[in-house]
């Protein structure tokens, strides 16, 4: 039997837009791409609630949409690796199982140091 094991993959340091910049990228990269995001309630961050994102969003409205969005939790996963933004804490862990999505986590670690800064901090303006 595997042991699960959470990795954190990076603490943002209370900055929502840059974690929410880097969850969208590992959201989409190939591994992820088809996977659909799902918004966690803060009094069980563990039930299903329903509500989920389909994948595909552009980074701009992800960030406008979920940038004051009132989950606890926004997670996403593949076969091996489930990935959650503890949105009051800042931080990306990914959770998994098998040796070789631990391996993989480390490696998506070390990827999002190279991220660069979230495209858009403020909020368009409509006219």
């Amino acid at each position: 039997m595997n042991e699960i094991r959470v990795i954190l993959l990076e603490d943002c340091g209370g900055d929502r837009a840059r974690m929410l910049s880097h969850l969208h990228r590992l959201w989409n990269r190939e591994e992820f791409r088809h996977s659909w995001m799902r918004g966690l309630p803060w009094e069980d961050p563990e039930e299903d609630i329903g509500y989920s994102i389909p994948p595909g969003m552009e980074e701009t409205p992800f960030l406008l949409f979920l940038g004051d969005a009132g989950f606890a939790a926004l997670e996403f996963e593949n076969e091996e690796i489930c990935i959650r933004a503890e949105l009051p804490l800042g931080q990306i862990s990914a959770i998994c199982s098998a040796p070789s999505a631990v391996s993989r986590c480390e490696e998506l670690r070390q990827e999002i140091t190279r991220f660069t800064a979230p495209c858009s901090r403020e909020e368009p303006v409509l006219r």
